[in-house]
């Protein structure tokens, strides 16, 4: 009886295939985009992790039900990698057409930010911000598209307006090449060493909202990408880049409740890079990322 009450009180008993759920996990199970950047493999097994350990979780939610679908596949990727990202898009855009509370997007590579944003652009908002917290910046120029190149590569393709802010970059891990401006939307960066000047409250709103050319009101959908190698190595260290100057944890989860406070149409925070294959016995980046799910659905 016991065993069945923790059940119960857990998270785990809330997740189901209901497409009418007020809240959303979609799983990137492939990391094909990451080893095309020559990654580490492994990050195609960080849904599974994080999601497990969310079911852990006592609940204190306020949802009926989860939804949890898979939208792509390390096998169709493997087979033909640019028709199974379109594929992934169309499965995206059919679930986020109903309105939800809140969205989570687990990869996975940050090459799943790409579909997840085409799906975005063809939704019913006129603009997108994004918000990535990031050690790189991940606007790579190539001849190939992978985890490297998922915002250069939107720019080259979105019919709305978007505006990217890129928040943990450092300038030695992103080429001039890299750093050079996208063609067609807006960018701005806060370097790593410029954190402290933000720190939290709305110094931290200001930043982000200040270079956007759009008003960021019901009219916008809101992306919080993070790709996990921007996280402290305290917390952080399976991932392919590990992070010795990385943003603080604690300060990464007060950024994320605030960003989720904004007045926007449609709010989606996704995760990427995360590798359990290196994790160590303590889960502690699995744990960390679950958490922060936890506050963003909140």
């Amino acid at each position: 009886m016991e065993k069945n009450k923790r059940f119960s009180d857990s998270l785990a008993s809330k997740f189901l295939t209901d497409k009418n759920a007020e809240a959303l996990i979609m799983k990137s199970p492939s990391d094909v985009g990451v080893r095309r950047n020559k990654g580490r493999n492994g990050s195609r097994f960080a849904p599974e992790a994080i999601e497990n350990t969310i079911k852990k979780m006592n609940n204190h939610l306020p949802y009926q039900a989860i939804a949890s679908f898979k939208v792509s596949s390390q096998e169709e990727e493997l087979s033909a990698y640019e028709e199974a990202i379109r594929a992934s898009s169309q499965r995206i855009q059919e679930l986020i057409s109903s309105p939800r509370k809140r969205i989570i997007h687990l990869g996975g590579g940050h090459d799943h930010a790409l579909p997840l944003l085409r799906a975005m652009d063809n939704g019913a908002a006129e603009n997108i911000l994004i918000v990535n917290f990031d050690a790189h910046c991940d606007t790579r120029i190539d001849d190939i598209s992978h985890s490297g190149t998922p915002f250069r590569d939107f720019d080259k393709e979105a019919k709305k307006p978007f505006h990217l802010m890129q928040i943990g970059i450092h300038d030695f891990a992103n080429s001039p090449e890299t750093l050079s401006p996208l063609e067609r939307n807006s960018e701005s960066i806060i370097y790593t060493k410029d954190l402290p000047s933000i720190a939290r409250g709305q110094a931290f709103k200001d930043a982000v909202l200040a270079s956007c050319p759009f008003p960021v009101n019901e009219k916008t959908d809101l992306f919080i990408s993070v790709d996990c190698d921007a996280i402290s190595s305290s917390v952080m260290s399976a991932v392919s880049a590990v992070n010795h100057d990385g943003i603080d944890p604690g300060q990464l989860l007060a950024w994320v409740q605030e960003l989720k406070e904004l007045a926007c149409r449609q709010k989606v925070l996704g995760l990427y890079e995360y590798n359990p294959v290196f994790e160590d016995l303590s889960q502690k980046g699995a744990r960390y990322l679950a958490g922060l799910i936890y506050r963003f659905l909140g």
